[in-house]
């Protein structure tokens, strides 16, 4: 009888402890659980900031071509908003130009492109219009279509903008025939006809001019 008592309890303990291992064996093929990480990006917006933003124009006299270039000291651009899209600032964005604050850089010139040229216009005080369709940027390049209200006519007009970090430059070339400008062009080279004369004797003003607004985008990041 001790015999087979003993051999019992050899087996039962064998049993016991053989379940005992495959327990623990399964325990240990189970993989931990990865620690979930929250995510640590910054989500942007972008806004305009008027105090930025500079407008040029670039006109071009006789034959060849030459570059006169100014600013005006009064515009405004309206209707922006707070966006995650540097381009999407503008989508409805809205400008004003008082045409009487042209500056060229030169006391003498600006006087007779009040004079002989806007004032030559149909509602000759202001510039006006707007952004229609603007692009999202894609490797630092978009594009744009304008409305331009000037000499009593609206039109649209293709623009092109660069984005660089957070400096947008918007350019467009404006051909002032389209805006049925040609008298004012022509007003104003005769006043300025001695200037506009280059070496080959022939007086030219150019109906096409250059114009690009440069701001700086204000950014805030959570």
């Amino acid at each position: 009888m001790k015999t087979i008592n003993i051999s019992l309890i050899a087996f039962a303990t064998l049993f016991f402890a053989s379940c005992g291992s495959n327990e623990t064996n399964q325990d240990q093929s189970e993989p931990a659980s990865a620690p979930v990480e929250k995510s640590t990006a910054k989500v942007c917006t972008f806004s305009y900031d008027a105090s930025t933003t500079k407008l040029t124009w670039t006109a071009f006299k006789t034959s060849a071509k030459v570059a006169v270039g100014g600013t005006f000291d009064n515009f405004a651009v309206e209707n922006t908003v707070d966006s995650k899209s540097e381009s999407a600032v503008f989508e409805n964005a809205t400008f004003t130009i008082e045409t009487a604050t042209v500056n060229s850089g030169n006391e003498t010139r600006d006087p007779k492109l009040v004079e002989f040229f806007f004032d030559q216009m149909v509602d000759p005080m202001t510039i006006e219009g707007g952004i229609d369709k603007i692009s999202e940027a894609v490797d630092g390049k978009g594009a744009a279509i304008i409305n331009i209200t000037m000499n009593g006519e609206t039109k649209q007009e293709n623009a092109t903008y660069t984005l660089e970090g957070t400096v947008l430059t918007l350019s467009a070339t404006l051909d002032l025939s389209k805006w049925a400008a040609e008298n004012a062009v022509a007003s104003l080279n005769k006043a300025c006809e001695v200037l506009h004369t280059g070496d080959d004797g022939v007086s030219q003003l150019w109906s096409e001019v250059e114009v690009e607004i440069t701001t700086t985008l204000a950014k805030s990041c959570e």
